[in-house]
């Protein structure tokens, strides 16, 4: 009988694909598991964004989803499901951000013949007929060059606040041979060049970006040779988020909410999370991934570099930290009881704490009940186990 009621629980688990809930019981099998990979929400979820969005689809192509739809999202390149994408508010402050052959997009080399561009000449990132054809004036003039004047550009006034730090990008891809071309943030008037960044295309869309801080962004694009060219994307903020189409103005991407309402699976004593994201991008900020609804307790993460897990508990805060692993995703695990908690990733011995967690009515993932501090990347799978293990099992969780 024993033996059968095992079999039921991990079928349970395993079958559905879904969020699996068990009663709280004895042993360490997981009472809830939450795979986002399966691109569906699990029942009990909810979820909202008070926007449209765009996800890599399981074809590689970058679509359109509508307000409220989660995004199931997958590697462009080996198309494997990363989860569910979770992201901050971000404004497309570049108009009409994949029509270039549009008068809104100035062209120029301060020579002549100035550079040009063919619309609709490729097969774009979002697998339709929609990447631009950018042609230099002149040919060879380098992409890298240290001055915006007399390079092959086309360029965008897209913001005049003062004092603001912007990350320009787009999607790049060998029109005839391999070539170099930058992306810049350029001081409006003054033309000095605050960041740029260049890249060699190749045969794929590859997605440049840069970031600087200026007294109002001129986003410009230079190449030495013809290039195929989609996507241009103006956001205030320190890193590229996913992109935000655009045509005659600027349009925003409201912030994401995922919640879920504590059941009979959660143990208000004692607990274990195991949570693998992909690795946010790297800012000074810490990002939740498990976060109770005052916000007072949480798991997070944090990558300045060196990309780190850290547990919160109202009144002192402890972190661990380790290298980035090579796959993009990293295992977070944390357990609290009432002797205190512990956190650890990736394999690494935990850190303990006697600090005590206290019991939520509601869970937010990868994002916190004030729209701050949310994920910024991808949450694969969620598994809560209603007991705490032993330091070296919560070790062995996210090896």
């Amino acid at each position: 009988m024993r033996l059968l009621t095992i079999l039921f629980l991990l079928l349970c688990i395993s079958a559905h694909g879904q969020m699996s809930v068990t009663p709280v019981m004895q042993g360490f099998t997981p009472s809830l598991v939450l795979d986002f990979t399966k691109g569906t929400l699990p029942a009990g979820l909810t979820f909202t964004r008070n926007s449209i969005a765009t996800r890599v689809n399981a074809s590689g192509n970058i679509e359109t989803v509508a307000n409220d739809v989660p995004r199931f999202d997958y590697d462009p390149v080996t198309l494997q499901p990363r989860g569910i994408l979770i992201e901050e508010a971000r404004t497309n402050l570049a108009r009409l951000s994949a029509d270039f052959d549009n008068a809104v997009w100035s062209k120029g080399n301060d020579a002549n013949p100035p550079s040009s561009v063919v619309a609709n000449v490729a097969i774009g990132p979002d697998g339709t007929m929609s990447a631009d054809r950018f042609v230099p004036g002149v040919s060879g003039n380098p992409a890298n060059q240290a001055s915006f004047v007399n390079s092959n550009r086309i360029f965008q006034e897209v913001s005049s606040s003062a004092s603001t730090t912007f990350t320009n990008s787009i999607y790049v891809k060998t029109d005839a041979v391999n070539t170099q071309c930058a992306i810049m943030v350029v001081t409006s008037g003054t033309n000095n060049i605050i960041s740029s960044t260049t890249i060699t295309t190749s045969s794929s869309w590859q997605r440049i970006s840069t970031t600087g801080t200026t007294n109002g962004n001129r986003y410009v694009f230079v190449s030495s040779q013809p290039v195929l060219i989609w996507g241009a994307q103006a956001e205030v903020g320190f890193f590229a988020t996913s992109y935000i189409p655009t045509t005659s103005s600027s349009v925003t991407r409201a912030a994401e909410f995922c919640s879920l309402s504590v059941g009979s699976w959660y143990n208000p004593y004692e607990g274990c999370w195991l949570v693998r994201t992909t690795i946010p991008p790297p800012e000074a900020n810490y990002r939740r991934i498990v976060a109770y609804q005052d916000d007072r307790d949480f798991l997070e993460t944090y990558n300045n570099g060196s990309t780190g897990t850290s547990a919160y508990n109202g009144e002192a805060g402890f972190a661990k930290f380790g290298t980035v692993p090579t796959d993009g995703f990293i295992n977070h695990a944390m357990y609290y009881n009432q002797s205190g908690s512990a956190v650890t990733r990736q394999g690494l011995t935990p850190i303990t704490s006697t600090r005590l967690f206290g019991v939520p009515t509601l869970i937010y993932l990868g994002c916190r009940n004030t729209g701050s501090g949310i994920l910024n990347a991808h949450i694969a799978k969620v598994v809560y186990r209603p007991h705490a293990p032993s330091n070296s099992y919560l070790q062995s969780l996210t090896q």
